[in-house]
């Protein structure tokens, strides 16, 4: 079944909530995927501050209110249960880029948070079990999302924007020539799942010393 909501409006995840308990009786699985790029060739001045509050209203108030919703109800069912928080690899690295600046800053954020979720969780000996998954490059429109909303916010259609600029342009081609394909990051995520894996990341092309901080065990 097919559901529609916004991530940004706390009554649309309550009404999300509501679905699944009426159709399944229960949440086994949350994946708290919520996530948008904002303007990929801006920096943080030169980036509105609409633009701005567009993606840290989903990028980071989008994901707390999938937390605040999911988890609370998980947790009175008394049984096993799992949210998986998709943050991005550049949560945990690309801090020295000078664009896309407000994905990779709330990605930061999305990762803290999700460590803090974590520790909350575990002092309560809760048992809602929180996985972090921090992909790298994913053959997914994301690019595409992020004109969608430049065009809305000009009051425009999406094909008057005329041309990529570069930045988006290199990297829409970097996600559909080296991303990989969400089925493939799908399985691994169910793998994690299954073994109680905290951090993720599906392409971990990182030095141990940027991301040993991340794998402390349960």
């Amino acid at each position: 079944e097919r559901f529609v909501a916004d991530v940004q409006r706390e009554e649309d995840m309550q009404r999300l909530l509501k679905c699944c308990i009426n159709a399944f009786g229960r949440v086994d699985l949350f994946f708290n995927n919520a996530g948008v790029i904002g303007e990929p060739n801006k920096g943080v001045l030169d980036t509105s501050l609409t633009s701005w509050r567009w993606v840290l209203d989903t990028n980071v108030m989008g994901l707390l209110n999938g937390m605040h919703t999911f988890v609370p109800a998980m947790q009175a069912q008394g049984t096993e249960a799992h949210i998986v928080n998709t943050a991005s690899g550049a949560g945990v690295y690309s801090q020295e880029r000078p664009t896309m600046i407000p994905y990779v800053a709330l990605k930061h954020c999305a990762v803290v948070l999700t460590h803090a979720m974590r520790r909350e969780l575990e002092s309560t000996q809760s048992t809602v079990i929180p996985h972090l998954l921090c992909p790298s490059v994913v053959a997914t429109p994301l690019i595409q999302t992020s004109r969608h909303y430049q065009a809305q916010a000009q009051g425009k259609e999406q094909h008057e924007l005329g041309d990529m600029d570069e930045v988006s342009e290199a990297f829409h081609r970097r996600l559909h020539d080296d991303g990989m394909e969400p089925d493939q990051v799908a399985d691994l995520v169910f793998k994690a799942v299954r073994e109680k894996q905290f951090l993720i990341i599906p392409r971990p092309e990182l030095p141990e010393l940027e991301i040993h901080w991340s794998k402390r065990p349960r």
